[in-house]
């Protein structure tokens, strides 16, 4: 691992961090530019990756019975007068694969923070056709706290995160992009992954929705360009399977599960940093 520390040295001074771990053992924890391992990371759109193995926590506790439910059941005595039709088309996988075909609002304005104001969203495009990086996984957390009567994050720290062990986190329902956690913390998800769905003795999802979650559902497109599952990429490198979650600023979470390998990469938010992904690479060509 000595390599893909002075690769990064070299190469990559937008880099804080990377933590590589293999068979539950470190292969490399280094800091850069003066964080410390108990530092705190935004880490972006990996946050969606969280969501993912949330809902597979629903499916195992029988709140939802199939993905391939529509979206609306959930919802039929608080549907408003007038809703687009498609929305009756829509289903859970299609949320959970970025392809429900919503008009979101602009960047700079309010996601709806209720079922009435999402129902008042147009469909621009069927559901389940066209994949589109948006904000489809507010939609689940929506779904989350009908199903479950508890404030998302409340229920993310119950069912998720403290049976993880990580409790140095931030995480606010009004800003859910900006999850910030310790690299030691966020490894944890990828193990968990790793282990298709077990945490010590306990199974938090099952091993279908593991496979169902990291295969290939749906063509991605922008940011990663690759496959996409249920809010993780998709990719492989020298035949080899991994997929990872990702945010801006090019951090990532990877699994390799060929190798029994999990890594961690975090780095500057100053733009998108999407080379960091070599780094994934020359990890795979190493241990390979």
């Amino acid at each position: 691992m000595n390599d893909i520390n002075k690769m990064i040295c070299e190469d990559f001074p937008h880099v804080n961090g990377i933590l590589i771990m293999q068979n539950n053992k470190v292969l490399l924890r280094e800091n850069y530019n003066g964080f410390l391992n108990e530092d705190l990371h935004k880490v972006g759109c990996i946050f969606k990756s969280f969501i993912s193995a949330l809902v597979g926590i629903a499916i195992e506790e029988n709140l939802i019975a199939s993905l391939d439910q529509n979206f609306t059941d959930f919802f039929l005595d608080e549907l408003p007068g007038e809703v687009d039709d498609k929305f009756f088309h829509l289903k859970l996988q299609h949320i959970l694969t970025n392809t429900s075909g919503i008009q979101w609002p602009a960047p700079n304005e309010k996601l709806p923070d209720d079922i009435q104001a999402l129902f008042k969203l147009p469909i621009i495009n069927e559901p389940g056709t066209i994949f589109e990086y948006k904000p489809d996984p507010h939609i689940m957390m929506l779904l989350i706290e009908n199903l479950t009567n508890k404030d998302f994050i409340d229920y993310a720290n119950e069912k998720l995160m403290e049976p993880l062990g990580i409790n140095q986190y931030i995480w606010e329902k009004c800003y859910i992009e900006d999850l910030k956690i310790s690299m030691d913390d966020l490894i944890k998800l990828g193990i968990l992954y790793l282990n298709k769905g077990k945490w010590k003795e306990d199974t938090l999802f099952s091993k279908n929705y593991y496979w169902e979650s990291i295969r290939p559902q749906v063509t991605g497109g922008f940011p990663e360009k690759t496959d996409y599952g249920y809010y993780w990429w998709v990719d492989k490198h020298k035949n080899m399977d991994f997929y990872y979650a990702s945010g801006f600023g090019g951090q990532i979470l990877c699994v390799i599960p060929e190798l029994n390998v999990t890594a961690v990469i975090v780095s500057r938010m100053d733009r998108p940093h999407l080379e960091n992904k070599f780094i994934i690479r020359n990890i795979i060509e190493l241990l390979y």
